[in-house]
Order: structure tokens, then C-alpha cells, then sequence
């Protein structure tokens, strides 16, 4: 027999519900897709629980608006912009390098 795992929260959950209370002060993420929709969300998220997060997109000048909030806003993390392009296997090494 499976247990199975619960968890308090609804399919309306958003990401700041579920990091209510978690300090994530001193972790490094990487965040693909990063600059817009469910990934731009999950940045925002990150970096208001005090993460140091690097989002990974094609192209890092679209995640401007995003990095400019967190700091008009005081968050606790940070966030960086970096490039990736999951198709292209050159990109991929080149971020795996410097990350």
C-alpha cells in the first residue's frame, strides 16, 4: 500500500501562499523561463523569500522589469538574469560554465 502525500493547499494556491513563512536566505536557484508567466511568478516568489535567483531565459534584457521590482520593493533575494536557450546545446554549456 502507498501513502500517499497531502498537503494543505488548493489547485488555487499561488507561490507566495505556498513560501508563506519559508526563509530561503543563502539558497542559490535557477528559474528557466523566467521572464514571463508561471516562471516569472515562481522569480518573483523566490526572491521575496529571500532566495538569490538566477533566471535563465533567451533573452535577459526582458527580465529587466522583474529585477527593477525587486528592488523598488526591498526584496530579500536577489535576482540575475542569464542566458539559455535549452535548444541550442552550445548555450546550455556556456550557462552550466559560468553558473
Amino acid at each position: 500500500m502507498t501513502n500517499l502525500i497531502t498537503t494543505e493547499f488548493t489547485p488555487r494556491a499561488t507561490a507566495d501562499h505556498i513560501l508563506d513563512g519559508v526563509a530561503l536566505n543563502g539558497k542559490r536557484m535557477i528559474v528557466t523561463g523566467g521572464a514571463s508567466g508561471i516562471g516569472a511568478q515562481t522569480v518573483r516568489a523566490l526572491a521575496k523569500a529571500g532566495a538569490e535567483v538566477t533566471a535563465a531565459v533567451r533573452n535577459p534584457a526582458a527580465l529587466q522589469p522583474i529585477i527593477q521590482e525587486a528592488k523598488d520593493k526591498n526584496w530579500p533575494g536577489t535576482i540575475n538574469a542569464a542566458r539559455l536557450d535549452l535548444a541550442d546545446l552550445g548555450s546550455v554549456r556556456e550557462f552550466t560554465d559560468s553558473w
